[in-house]
């Protein structure tokens, strides 16, 4: 096996693990065990759990972004938006703990703190793209979006830690609050009405 698989092999492992159980729960030998090597080479690829927790959330990261992306089906604004946010819990859903442990650690490690804050520019930019706008947002907009951002990551943990609200229900809530966050910000740049005009077309 080449060394690169073998790191793969280690970093599927761990985004497994992670995205099951919680950070606590999981030592090093389960990850090797899960990947099918060496215990040793997670400390020469990695060098300690925190390490290979760091990257496993980076790929975790990578990963959700890139499910989230709009699908050629969906030719509309609405559709895009709500395949992109009904993605988002879907993925969420399947890799709890990842999401959890990335929120509940952001603001206290250094390194996870950068990737949370990436995620959450990739985000903003993410949402962009679902209307169609190439250019850097004005900063009324990109703060308007920015905290729709964080309005979703929080009713995420929500949803996760009750399950008492269906799958549907949680998607409109999100979609809702975009357009209100949209809404409160209108008049301030041209891109803002197109928004609100593609979501709300005229009968």
């Amino acid at each position: 096996m080449r060394r690169g698989e073998r790191r793969r092999q280690l970093l599927a492992a761990a985004v497994k693990l992670f995205s099951e159980r919680p950070y606590e729960d999981i030592f090093i030998d389960d990850i090797a065990d899960e990947a099918g090597v060496a215990h040793g080479l997670l400390f020469y690829y990695f060098k300690d759990k925190h390490g290979i927790y760091v990257e496993a959330l980076r790929q975790f990261s990578r990963d959700v972004q890139e499910y989230q992306r709009p699908r050629t089906a969906e030719r509309t604004t609405e559709a895009r938006l709500h395949g992109m946010v009904r993605r988002h819990f879907e993925y969420i859903s399947r890799h709890p703990q990842a999401f959890v442990g990335f929120m509940r650690s952001g603001l206290l490690d250094p390194e996870v703190r950068q990737i949370f804050e990436a995620a959450r520019g990739a985000g903003v930019e993410l949402t962009l793209e679902v209307f169609g706008i190439t250019s850097a947002p004005a900063p009324i907009l990109r703060t308007a979006l920015r905290g729709w951002v964080g309005f979703l990551d929080e009713i995420t943990l929500d949803w996760l830690a009750h399950g008492d609200v269906p799958l549907d229900d949680i998607v409109q809530l999100a979609n809702d609050a975009l357009i209100a966050a949209l809404r409160s910000v209108e008049g301030h740049h041209p891109d803002v009405t197109t928004m609100l005009g593609d979501l709300t077309p005229v009968a």
